[in-house]
């Protein structure tokens, strides 16, 4: 069996020992090695570290990449840690090949959709593990090494969330992680020298902590806000921005059918099958930002901070019912459930092998409760939830150099889970004030030691409490909570909301691939039934109804822009 690589626009770097690596998108040394390493870039940084750590050099770098090494004795591919940059993958009886786009597969592996694969996808909002939409390619994954040595092909994982099951350790105070933050943001700085620095702002609490710490390291970066400026994120964000004295920009897409038209076309431009058409506000912000700025920009997002901190929210968008039943034990995973959800969205189940579908559903890790609800969240949170946000990631990637999700830092998430601020010591869904004060503990006081100038400044949140109130203690935080929660009824709209053009777009999308009758996918979705019941629904307003319909649309519009190019 033999390894062709085909990557587009990257040739190897080659090293003594007949030592040969590639890499794309950003790595870094790891805070413990930083110092001693921070002169080397790219593939100069692997290769020194694979001098002093051999295969082992892995545990030493961070950051969003593939990374390939090839030795006399073995070639590994690996993923970073969230599986955020990836490779994919086709193998044959003979060979295997890779390459950083899809489309450079699509000719060697006949393309075909997977139905089981979308299957899994439409029951969980996303491809899950290796899966993508189509029947014989893969992509790596998180934390994926393969190697190939010998002839043979084996697939391994160099990390797992499972790492992060460690003791609690008092030395991970608020000071400690006050410290680590500047740490991971200095490092980042230094060792980039970006141009430019952004950050993602809201009402809430996760993306504050991120701009409390560049203004803290005198780092005053470019505040950027999605959708409705009248919405209460967006205004919220306008007065934290007023007070940090930091440039601020409320970017909402045009709500006319045409320009979400061009916009979902140019995230399909890119060929990720694993990025859903309802990323399109996200991804006209990221090209709206990239115009007034550099593309060498540290830009840093919140994602998972909630989760990581609070806990899992059943909100049926990033995490689905069906899943968050299981895990409260109010339902079994069966094949009877699994039709039923299949049914629900327009999936033909006649031909589908339910058993199978079930079998790969159970090895999610998240499925597995025989460890506890604990464990399980964590390993939802890795599963799901990285990928969703994944997306923003990826789409910024391609305009912005550094996207940085800063509560998802391997030296962040390897303190916080020796501390008392991870989700296992909190309870988001009690309705007591006294014990919901618990909850927001590690943001505020991060925030009031970083910035206190923002301590001032209301939180877009029922009772629209500041940092000041919260260190007031739980008794007087909760009293100004309901007092400001009944003085201010105040109502906003959301900041993203499904509109009438959105509506639209998806009944054209629908009635385009209907006419399209020879089509592939008519065979795995029932698109007649999903435009027919669009016609007869009432508007929809958020992304967890609207999955059921653009599923189909993003496949299809996925294959055809791949199908086309190879």
């Amino acid at each position: 069996m033999t390894i062709n690589f085909n990557i587009h626009k990257k040739t190897f770097s080659v090293f003594p020992n007949r030592i040969e690596i590639l890499c794309e998108g950003y790595v870094l040394p790891r805070n413990s090695i930083f110092q001693a390493y921070a002169q080397f870039r790219d593939e100069v940084l692997i290769f020194e570290l694979f001098k002093e750590f051999s295969w082992n050099f892995i545990h030493h770098v961070k950051g969003v990449f593939w990374i390939i090494i090839k030795s006399p004795e073995k070639t590994v591919v690996y993923n970073d840690r969230l599986g955020l940059k990836k490779l994919f993958y086709h193998e044959d009886q003979n060979s295997i090949s890779l390459s950083n786009q899809i489309e450079n597969l699509g000719k060697s592996a006949h393309l075909k959709l997977d139905e089981n694969a979308l299957a899994l996808k439409t029951l969980l909002n996303r491809e899950i593990g290796s899966d993508t939409i189509f029947e014989n390619i893969k992509c790596t994954t998180a934390a994926s090494e393969l190697i190939f040595e010998n002839g043979k092909w084996l697939e391994k994982t160099y990390w797992s969330p499972n790492a992060l099951l460690l003791k609690i350790d008092e030395k991970y105070n608020i000071a400690f992680f006050e410290q680590l933050i500047k740490d991971n943001l200095q490092n980042l700085n230094q060792y980039f020298e970006p141009t430019d620095y952004s950050i993602t702002l809201t009402g809430g609490k996760d993306s504050r902590t991120g701009l409390c710490a560049l203004l803290n390291l005198g780092i005053k970066p470019i505040g950027v806000t999605y959708g409705d400026a009248a919405s209460k994120d967006a205004v919220f964000a306008k007065k934290v921005a007023k007070v940090a004295e930091i440039e601020h920009h409320i970017f909402a897409m045009p709500k006319e059918v045409k320009n979400i038209e061009n916009t979902v076309n140019q995230i399909v431009a890119h060929k990720n099958p694993g990025v859903s058409v309802h990323r399109a506000h996200r991804y006209f912000a990221f090209q709206q930002l990239g115009e007034i700025t550099s593309p060498k920009q540290l830009y840093l997002a919140g994602y998972m901070a909630g989760e990581l901190l609070m806990g899992i929210y059943y909100d049926d968008t990033v995490f689905p019912n069906f899943l968050t039943d299981i895990w409260e034990q109010k339902s079994a995973l069966t094949e009877e459930i699994i039709q039923t959800k299949l049914d629900e969205y327009f999936v033909k189940t006649e031909s589908k092998n339910l058993t199978e579908i079930k079998q790969k559903l159970q090895r999610l890790k998240t499925l597995d409760l025989t460890k506890g609800i604990y464990e399980a969240h964590l390993h939802g949170i890795f599963e799901l939830g990285v990928p969703h946000h994944g997306q923003d990631i990826f789409l910024s990637q391609t305009i912005l150099d550094y996207p940085y999700p800063f509560f998802l830092d391997i030296d962040f998430l390897d303190a916080l889970f020796q501390s008392n601020y991870c989700f296992k010591f909190t309870d988001n869904k009690t309705k007591n004030l006294v014990q919901r004060y618990k909850l927001y503990a590690f943001n505020l006081q991060l925030q009031h030691r970083l910035f206190p100038k923002l301590s001032i400044v209301p939180f877009a949140k029922k009772g629209n409490y500041t940092t000041k109130d919260y260190l007031r203690g739980s008794l007087l935080w909760s009293a100004v909570k309901v007092l400001n929660f009944a003085k201010d009824r105040k109502k906003y709209p959301p900041s993203f909301v499904y509109n009438q053009a959105y509506t639209n777009f998806v009944k054209k999308q629908l009635e385009i691939i209907q006419q399209d009758a020879k089509h592939d996918i008519h065979k795995i979705f029932d698109v007649a039934a999903a435009s027919e019941r669009l016609k007869n629904s009432a508007q929809l307003t958020q992304e967890k109804h609207w999955h059921k319909y653009t599923n189909i649309i993003s496949t299809y519009l996925y294959f055809n822009a791949i199908q086309h190019e190879g």
